[in-house]
């Protein structure tokens, strides 16, 4: 089994999406997963206008590359990076970006990430919290 093949297990993506490369970044001490769509995701995505909700979404573009924070690998710091798509419905032309599986409520942040900073809140001292949630928070591109 390939490295990439393990990334796409241990982020539970499905056959819409596939890890394109892993590196590791001695100097920075971090991993970059790099991340792209398959044609897979078209065949699943309607458009998100509640009005239209119409099929056979296609590629319009593609954003310019985000890099979300996740979880530690290794003991090393871990980053995803992807240049998201966006859609264009055939419908009603509406121009869309496709939100990414991993992606939280902040910006920079996957769902797993945002989950480790709320868990660390609840069970323990705020203040020794802050610190290791500052700590791993002040990595970002």
């Amino acid at each position: 089994m390939d490295l990439e093949t393990t990334f796409h297990g241990l982020l539970g993506l499905d056959d819409s999406w596939e890890v394109n490369g892993v590196d590791y970044d001695d100097q920075q001490g971090k991993f970059f997963i790099v991340i792209t769509e398959t044609d897979k995701l078209w065949e699943k995505e309607t458009c998100p206008d509640p009005d239209c909700k119409g099929s056979g979404i296609t590629c319009h573009d593609h954003v310019p590359t985000r890099a979300w924070r996740h979880l530690d690998a290794f003991g090393k710091r871990s980053e995803l990076l992807c240049n998201l798509p966006r859609g264009k419905c055939p419908e009603c032309s509406k121009v869309y970006r496709i939100k990414a599986p991993w992606e939280g409520r902040g910006k920079h942040f996957t769902t797993s990430f945002e989950g480790f900073a709320l868990a660390l809140m609840r069970e323990m001292p705020v203040n020794k919290a802050s610190k290791i949630y500052s700590y791993a928070s002040s990595f970002r591109i």
